[in-house]
């Protein structure tokens, strides 16, 4: 994603397997004082060297304005205090199952994305950090998930999940889409999204975030943050209106099937 020539953000796709697909996200927030406002905004998809197929391309914004913010305990897992390559197992506000923990990076090693902390995960297995919420889910509501996921400049991150759960059910996750990072020492920003509408058999469960890492060396997360938007609900007139249509086209293609000769 580029705007006046700028890459302002970019990921690479593995290979799915033959006769699979996968979904590659790219994610940019744009402030106030962003050098490239009112540039024109670019979409590229570049091949490696074989043959890549693409299709299905989205673009979508949104006002950070019209969005709500969750509260979420130790956000950034800042709330440990340590010394630089100083490390703690266990995250204050969040559940961990094995070897987990907050740690200060050096320079040498890597870079969070807010503040000074990152969190780890190195179970030889793969472990989980999560946190059960506050905020229940609600009827015709937008959620947003974002975690980045930090690519150390000594390890390589085996592979992630991030998950949003009502209730201990799975909403949606983004299931190491993002990885390889293109840059050693980068990071990418895993977004899940998770439309709550009327119906949903979790709605007033409560909200919980999981990080997940794969088995292999470590993984690392930052700045995990959830936000939601109010879901447009078609006015009962318009509604109506797309019922009868809807009855429409159910009779028209009836009778052009009625008319079809037999064979």
């Amino acid at each position: 994603l580029r705007a006046g020539g700028v890459v302002l953000s970019q990921t690479a796709i593995a290979d799915p397997g033959a006769g699979n697909f996968t979904t590659g996200t790219v994610n940019y927030t744009a402030t106030a004082s962003d050098a490239q406002l009112g540039k024109p905004i670019e979409v590229r998809l570049l091949s490696a060297g074989v043959q890549p197929n693409f299709d299905n391309v989205r673009l979508d914004s949104t006002l950070l304005s019209t969005r709500t913010p969750v509260a979420i305990t130790n956000p950034s897992f800042e709330a440990d205090v340590l010394g630089e390559s100083g490390f703690v197992v266990g995250i204050t506000g969040w559940t961990t199952g094995g070897n987990q923990g907050a740690f200060n990076p050096t320079a040498a090693q890597g870079f969070p994305t807010d503040g000074n902390n990152i969190a780890f995960s190195a179970d030889g297995a793969g472990g989980t950090i999560s946190q059960i919420l506050s905020e229940t889910l609600q009827a015709n509501t937008n959620y947003q998930l974002t975690v980045d996921i930090i690519d150390r400049l000594d390890l390589s991150s085996p592979g992630y999940q991030v998950q949003l759960l009502a209730g201990g059910v799975l909403l949606a996750e983004d299931n190491n889409t993002l990885l390889p990072v293109t840059a050693n020492g980068d990071f990418v920003t895993s977004l899940v999204s998770y439309d709550a509408l009327a119906g949903d058999p979790q709605l007033g469960q409560a909200l919980e975030i999981r990080l997940i890492s794969a088995a292999g060396q470590q993984t690392n997360f930052d700045n995990v943050r959830l936000s939601t938007a109010d879901i447009a609900i078609p006015e009962p007139g318009s509604m109506l209106i797309w019922s009868i249509l809807g009855i429409f086209g159910i009779a028209v293609g009836y009778r052009r099937c009625s008319k079809k000769p037999f064979v």
